[in-house]
């Protein structure tokens, strides 16, 4: 065992608040029962001569007790479970890394199954909304002329499927419904907007998007208005996505109304004139078969006359709304 005695320097008998001192650290290593003995020891001991220990202690005696040497602790060698301590390169290995993907997989998957789930309820699937952009060139350039000059047109029909209930793709069938037209003709609404508005110096780059804005709150409206309609004459047979094809063929009509009213104005009139009644007679002949071959042998005349009626108010309210879609320059 160690001798905890301290060779004292002569300050020590002249000061009696340091010698209190030097017996209470005495007492304290003693208590302690050795743990700090080695640390402590290798301070005092290293001195080469006597002397320079005796200093040492003198220094010491003058600036109280020497604190004891509390070893310093090292992340390298200590394990996550020292002092609640978790080393950060820890987060990075394998098995944390390999842990997190795969519950970031699992998670996205049951995210995206609760929000197919909900969707299909309203049909809202990936497969409905490709149905309406199985388009090719050939169903484009006719359906752009029948849009455009339905009043040729014969057969109003929709073709089913022969192998299972539903209606055939659009490029299969010309008088299907589609969204690709009605999307690039509302995109190039909202740029002949912005035309019309530059030409006539009141072009702001916020109009494009109130403009867009408008025409997507407008065929809410619509829809919501068609869909309440359709209920009260006890037509529920025609799908979300059909109606909002059916609303939307109207900005290829009042495109080419405000591409004239810019090019050619003398034309405007007539031309907005035209586009109009040739929508409104569109919405007829296209809402009209699907309307009415729902009828059965018990619908009464009266049913018939109210779903008439129902047909020709959305014709007729066509010629309001393309008005007011349309922008001068």
């Amino acid at each position: 065992p160690h001798s905890h005695s301290l060779t004292m320097d002569p300050k020590y008998n002249s000061n009696p608040y340091s010698m209190h001192n030097a017996n209470q650290e005495i007492n304290q290593r003693k208590t302690r029962g050795g743990l700090f003995e080695d640390t402590a020891s290798a301070h005092t001991a290293a001195p080469t001569s006597t002397g320079r220990t005796q200093g040492h202690m003198g220094q010491m005696g003058q600036m109280g007790p020497m604190a004891p040497s509390v070893p310093m602790f090292n992340p390298a060698v200590a394990g996550p479970s020292i002092g609640g301590a978790f080393p950060p390169s820890a987060l990075l290995s394998p098995a944390i890394a390999t842990l997190g993907a795969d519950y970031g997989q699992r998670f996205i998957g049951s995210s995206t199954a609760a929000v197919k789930e909900n969707l299909s309820r309203y049909g809202l699937t990936m497969e409905s909304i490709k149905y309406y952009f199985n388009v090719n060139n050939s169903y484009v350039v006719n359906k752009l002329s029948i849009v455009l000059c339905p009043f040729g047109h014969k057969n109003w029909s929709r073709l089913h499927l022969s192998e299972s209930p539903g209606f055939k793709a659009p490029r299969d069938d010309v008088n299907a419904p589609d969204l690709y037209i009605p999307l690039m003709a509302f995109i190039t609404y909202i740029l002949a907007v912005g035309l019309a508005l530059g030409y006539g110096n009141r072009f702001r780059p916020e109009a494009l998007s109130g403009t867009a804005s408008w025409g997507l709150a407008t065929a809410a409206v619509e829809i919501v208005g068609l869909k309440l309609g359709l209920y009260l004459v006890a037509v529920n047979s025609i799908d979300l996505f059909d109606l909002l094809a059916y609303v939307s063929y109207k900005y290829l009509g009042i495109t080419l109304s405000i591409l004239t009213g810019i090019f050619l104005p003398f034309l405007y009139y007539p031309v907005l004139l035209y586009t109009t009644t040739a929508v409104a007679f569109f919405l007829l002949k296209t809402l009209g078969p699907l309307m009415f071959s729902v009828a059965g042998p018990g619908t009464s005349p009266e049913d018939k006359q109210r779903r008439n009626l129902f047909l020709f108010g959305v014709a007729a309210f066509q010629f309001p709304l393309c008005w007011l879609a349309i922008v001068r320059p």
